[in-house]
């Protein structure tokens, strides 16, 4: 069994703008532009190494999955429902990333509202969420 974790990082600004071409620079897409949020993804999946590629998953699918149905539910989340974040908001985003990917399984997301508090959730802990802070 092999893991691969890719991080993924995004801002929601305060003002909607159109889609520009799809970087991850280490600053992420979409860009913070002016006052925003700024947040980051990590996806873990597991499963065996494709016989053809030797690779779990390419990186770039990790990415394209959670531009196209976990940033959309963070935008809306934090236009419409600011209250929700938190657990429901977690349990969604796995839901809605759990089945992206033929012969690997979705185990973990961590989910960082800044660099010193995130909220992550297990497949094996499901429905539980985790909260983390540092001091």
């Amino acid at each position: 069994m092999f893991r691969l974790t890719r991080e993924v990082r995004f801002a929601v600004n305060a003002q909607p703008e159109g889609r520009r071409a799809v970087t991850n620079a280490f600053s992420g897409y979409p860009s913070l532009n002016g006052l925003g949020h700024y947040f980051s993804l990590e996806v873990t999946v597991a499963g065996e190494l494709q016989s053809e590629s030797h690779y779990l998953l390419n990186i770039k699918d990790i990415d394209q999955a959670v531009r196209e149905r976990a940033i959309i539910l963070v935008e809306e989340i934090v236009r419409k429902r600011p209250g929700d974040f938190g657990a429901s908001m977690l349990n969604e985003l796995f839901e809605r990333l759990k089945n992206t990917w033929a012969g690997a399984t979705l185990e973990k997301l961590l989910f960082k509202l800044s660099p010193f508090l995130s909220i992550s959730i297990l497949s094996s802990e499901r429905p539980m969420t985790r909260l983390s802070q540092k001091f």
